[in-house]
């Protein structure tokens, strides 16, 4: 098995080559960036894996885990056999769900002055429906490739969406025909129907006024209101790991799950006792630092953004794992030595420079 570590900046993509069959060689984890100046980046992914027939898993809809669709939808031919996403569309109250989820879409897109004129909700389809043959929706227990699906917890999703929707109204009605259009559109291409761009614009998902003056509350006035929104985007995470206990290869991918997600899995015993790699969640960051995992090996994708301090936190190494890490210049550890480059003088730390583009590491 090969796995391949995009330095996305702040963000994240990771191809999984694990020849699951001649057809159909890889997939890979997340594609996105924070960053507006890395096409060079989508470009090499997209030139890496476009003869393999890969799949591709959108671990939850924030900009740093899925912008690069839409770059590969504009901008590439569709290379991806089967698109998995988490499954917000069967679940009680899925309108419900699915507005949080393109509310918390729009407000870290876009600047609100500009959402009058933009498309992002179209984008958001386009990148979804334009750049594969079919989508998958992934649940608790589900099985896909060689892995299986850890989290989210559907209740969890259910409950924080019907708690955090009566704390944010009142809402425009116009909120349910957009979710209502939005579902209509994924649910089609499940089935495998082929959406043209102009099929996909043909369905109104435009902003109207009422719309714009509820981003314009909650990006405004109420801070917290866009926090929380931030923070139920990660309880749709999908959380997966090898179907089968091998310790030579076996894999857990957390995406950007929070560490109550973790704990209950942990509690529910659902995680092996070791791993081989161990995709640390949340970019490393100590506000939701989690290192009850056995592995040998760490993977991070971080890097400085803006004004920030996003730094990946000391504490991960204390378990001695050994590191994978897209950049050097976002982290406590390589601060509190103040040498260049240390993690790559040191036995335990392979970390790949701030300029290069990939890492190929190899199970």
């Amino acid at each position: 098995m090969k796995i391949s570590l995009y330095n996305m900046k702040f963000g994240e993509s990771i191809f999984i080559n694990d020849n699951f069959s001649p057809n159909n060689q890889g997939i890979l984890i997340d594609c996105g960036s924070l960053y507006s100046k890395i096409n060079s980046t989508y470009d090499i992914i997209y030139n890496n894996i476009k003869d393999l027939n890969p799949d591709v898993l959108i671990t939850h809809f924030h900009k740093d885990h899925i912008s690069g669709l839409l770059y590969f939808a504009i901008n590439k031919k569709s290379i991806f056999n089967n698109l998995y996403i988490p499954d917000i569309f069967n679940l009680r109250n899925s309108s419900k769900i699915v507005t949080l989820i393109l509310i918390d879409y729009l407000l870290q897109s876009v600047k609100i002055s500009s959402l009058k004129n933009a498309s992002t909700l179209y984008d958001l389809v386009l990148g979804l429906c334009s750049t594969s043959k079919k989508i998958k929706f992934l649940k608790r227990n589900d099985e896909f490739r060689n892995y299986k699906v850890l989290a989210p917890f559907e209740e969890d999703i259910i409950n924080a969406a019907d708690s955090l929707y009566n704390d944010l109204k009142p809402f425009s009605s116009d909120w349910d025909k957009i979710s209502s259009n939005f579902i209509k559109i994924i649910s089609s291409k499940v089935d495998g129907e082929q959406l043209s761009q102009s099929r996909i614009y043909s369905r109104e998902l435009s902003i109207t006024d009422s719309m714009f003056k509820d981003l314009e509350r909650l990006s405004q006035n109420d801070s917290q209101a866009k926090k929380s929104l931030n923070s139920f985007g990660h309880k749709i995470n999908i959380v997966f790991h090898s179907k089968n206990n091998s310790v030579n290869e076996n894999i857990l991918f957390t995406g950007d799950a929070e560490c109550n997600q973790l704990d209950k899995l942990k509690s529910l015993g659902d995680f092996y006792n070791q791993y081989k790699i161990y995709k640390i969640p949340h970019h490393g960051t100590k506000k939701h630092l989690y290192k009850d995992i056995n592995s040998d090996i760490a993977i991070i994708s971080n890097a400085k953004h803006k004004n920030l301090n996003w730094k990946i936190c000391s504490d991960y190494h204390l378990k001695n794992y050994c590191f994978y890490c897209t950049n050097c210049n976002c982290c406590e550890q390589w601060d509190s030595f103040k040498v260049p480059n240390y993690c790559q003088t040191t036995g335990n730390y392979l970390v790949f420079a701030n300029k290069s583009q990939y890492l190929d590491i190899i199970i």
